[in-house]
């Protein structure tokens, strides 16, 4: 009785899952999207961790990029702290000691996210974007955990020549 019991256990098992695989379809057969590249811009302003109203000043770029079946905007890009050389390396021992034990900025946030259709990206001088914090090591040791971070950017620049693209 158990043996006829376990054999009708696995042949349901089969069929049910033949007949799932059949109207599912398969990851890899799913339409890839390809984004069109817009723009990138030159960006500087005021950012810091969500957890925190700790800022500082800081500066990079932003690719921007298009669906062209959805107008969809997506934005990749990254911005490190404006004034770097002042913030890292122009400390003496006791005061970078006192550095490894309290909150410092992060050394760079970066972008990857969808735009707010409302934000209007491609016309606005001003922009918020929200990024993950990266921390410069102090230490081999020294980790940090990243955080969501959001910025008030400034756009200083736009450049619609596309840097990624190989030349001819």
């Amino acid at each position: 009785m158990k043996k006829l019991l376990l054999i009708l256990a696995i042949c349901l098992g089969l069929f049910g899952c033949s007949k799932d695989s059949e109207e599912k379809p398969l990851e890899e057969e799913k339409e890839k999207v390809t984004y069109s590249y817009v723009q990138t811009i030159e960006v500087e302003g005021v950012c810091n961790e969500n957890h925190t109203t700790i800022n500082d000043e800081y500066k990079g770029s932003i690719d921007i990029y298009k669906n062209p079946s959805t107008e969809e905007l997506v934005g990749y890009g990254s911005v490190v702290i404006k004034d770097i050389n002042n913030t890292f390396t122009n400390w003496s021992e006791e005061s970078f000691a006192k550095q490894m034990y309290s909150y410092r900025v992060p050394y760079e946030i970066d972008f990857f996210a969808w735009i707010d259709i409302n934000q209007n990206v491609l016309s606005l001088d001003k922009i918020e974007f929200e990024g993950i914090s990266n921390y410069y090591p102090m230490s081999e040791d020294d980790i940090e955990k990243p955080y969501l971070t959001t910025c008030q950017l400034t756009i200083i620049e736009r450049k619609i020549d596309n840097p990624h693209e190989e030349s001819e």
